[in-house]
């Protein structure tokens, strides 16, 4: 029997499956599944699959990055072992959640991941009012706030997030926000051999 016949991705509601907020994931069953982080808006977040959702969420790699935005819950379909691979493959082609990357050819068994220590330096500035000039240079846009977090790969939340002040913002979404507005909001920061960021005075 093929993929097709058994779930269609497409054809799944996603608000229809059972959930729990993001703040109660330790009362998430022990199951196999492909599960879906959503955001209060309803837009999904990020998708992964795992042999024990419980586990997975105790101290999953996207959980402070997936609080920050407020208001996620986490929805699960639970399927077979054989299908979680090409399940999640295929929901992520079709709703492309902003948190997910790449999907490498070679996986990890969750209960066998190894965590490999990374030092890194970063070097924050605070700009003023950087906020409000790119709320402003977005208003002048014809497009739809929308298709400009669309081109960009970032939600609308973390948008008004970004325009709020409320949220850190990495220079290299500073570039490419600058680069789907058209605009330059002469922040320059050339440190070399360090990660390079700024802070819009958090």
């Amino acid at each position: 029997m093929s993929l097709k016949t058994m779930i269609n991705p497409s054809e799944i509601d996603l608000f229809s499956l059972p959930c729990l907020p993001l703040e109660k994931k330790s009362l998430l069953p022990a199951i196999p599944c492909v599960y879906f982080a959503i955001d209060s808006q309803g837009i999904v977040q990020y998708i992964g699959q795992t042999k024990n959702l419980k586990k997975r969420w105790e101290l999953h790699h996207k959980g402070i990055d997936l609080a920050l935005l407020g208001g996620v819950k986490i929805s699960y379909l639970c399927v077979e072992l054989s299908l979680l691979e090409k399940l999640e493959s295929a929901f992520i082609h079709l709703f492309k959640p902003p948190f997910n990357k790449v999907i490498k050819k070679e996986r990890v068994e969750d209960e066998r991941i190894e965590r490999v220590a990374k030092v890194t330096k970063t070097i924050s500035i605070e700009v003023p009012n950087l906020g409000a000039k790119i709320k402003e240079a977005r208003e002048r846009d014809y497009r739809l706030l929308k298709a400009i977090c669309e081109a960009v790969g970032m939600s609308q939340m973390n948008w008004y997030r970004i325009e709020d002040e409320k949220q850190s913002l990495p220079l290299e979404t500073l570039r490419k926000i600058e680069k789907v507005l058209e605009v330059d909001f002469g922040v320059e920061m050339s440190v070399e051999g360090e990660e390079r960021g700024f802070n819009n005075n958090l």
